[in-house]
């Protein structure tokens, strides 16, 4: 008796704390796990109740009984076997209906790592640009295919990953991408991968030809940001304190309204958190240009001589790195 008033205790305390005081769920509705308890313990009590009514009836019923319990596991086996490696991604019966539009069926994105080997067995090119990769999953990708694999901005990706994990409504690539696979569990898509069909940029891949020096007051080796390899890198050495700048000064006078930061899944939490930027003719009067998120210029620009990369915004863990600094035009 005190056991059953202890789980009915605990069970409704823990509902009326998420109601009465809301308790963030999060995406994962990991707070609500609590509640497993309790479950379980009905379970048991359930269990138990109808082995002992079972137990006094007659041999049909008992045959009943037993066969009703090798088809609710078996089923779930079945389930389990269907959807082996993402079996994890369950939801009841009811659940399904509203699961897609509301649940993070792959908190941990695992089941991009599928997909991402996908690409790099049929894409033979060296480099694979990719948006939407939840980076830390790729640990289980070996060396050699990480070293492929470099995220980008969604306005100069090869490639687009969406997850179960982003917002419904979010989930849409941009204009220029069609569906190529995607991952599902229980009839529920836990991820897609697209690839680009109409191109939104053009690299220049000769634009390190144009470049003539490159300076910072960040030390550095600035080398590595036009050197075609994507295995070296500038980097900061310290957390970002804002006012870090890097300066691009080129032959002649060009007009890139594009820049792109390759960054490697390694160091992927090493960006500008608020990146202006400036171009100029002489190098000492700088206008500031409007960019979106992806630094692709809102205007054409007029043609420039100097191109200054500023990071506006300090951070107290993560310094900035470049694996290389790509620059071209939108289409």
């Amino acid at each position: 008796m005190l056991y059953d008033l202890f789980f009915l205790v605990f069970f409704f305390a823990a509902l009326l704390g998420f109601i009465v005081l809301r308790i963030g769920m999060y995406e994962g509705w990991r707070h609500a796990y609590t509640v497993f308890c309790p479950f379980l313990y009905i379970s048991i009590i359930g269990i138990d109740s109808v082995v002992a009514f079972v137990g006094t009836k007659q041999k049909t019923a008992k045959t009943a009984a037993v066969l009703a319990a090798v088809i609710c596991l078996g089923s779930q086996l079945v389930w389990i076997a269907m959807n082996h490696p993402y079996q994890y991604a369950y939801f009841n019966i009811l659940g399904r209906f509203v699961a897609e539009k509301n649940f993070s069926a792959d908190y941990w994105y695992i089941s991009q790592t599928e997909l991402v080997r996908e690409i790099l067995e049929k894409d033979d090119k060296p480099i694979l640009r990719v948006f939407g990769l939840n980076p830390p999953q790729l640990e289980i990708l070996s060396e050699e295919e990480k070293t492929r694999i470099f995220l980008s901005d969604a306005a100069g990706a090869e490639y687009y990953f969406i997850g179960s994990r982003v917002a419904y409504n979010k989930r849409n690539p941009p204009s220029g991408y069609e569906l190529i696979n995607s991952t599902q569990a229980g009839g529920i898509t836990i991820s897609a991968l697209y690839k680009r069909t109409e191109p939104a940029i053009e690299i220049d891949i000769n634009a390190k030809a144009r470049v003539a020096w490159v300076d910072s007051n960040i030390y550095g080796d600035l080398n590595a940001l036009f050197d075609g390899d994507y295995e070296t890198f500038w980097m900061t050495s310290e957390e970002q304190t804002g006012g870090e700048y890097i300066i691009i000064k080129f032959d002649s006078e060009v007009d890139y309204d594009y820049i792109s930061l390759v960054l490697s899944e390694i160091y992927h939490n090493y960006y500008p958190r608020e990146l202006a930027l400036y171009t100029s003719i002489d190098g000492e009067n700088w206008i500031l240009r409007q960019a979106t998120g992806n630094y692709l210029f809102k205007s054409e620009p007029e043609p420039y001589l100097y191109l200054k990369l500023e990071n506006k915004q300090p951070h107290d863990k993560y310094g900035w790195t470049i694996f290389e600094i790509e620059l071209g035009h939108s289409c």
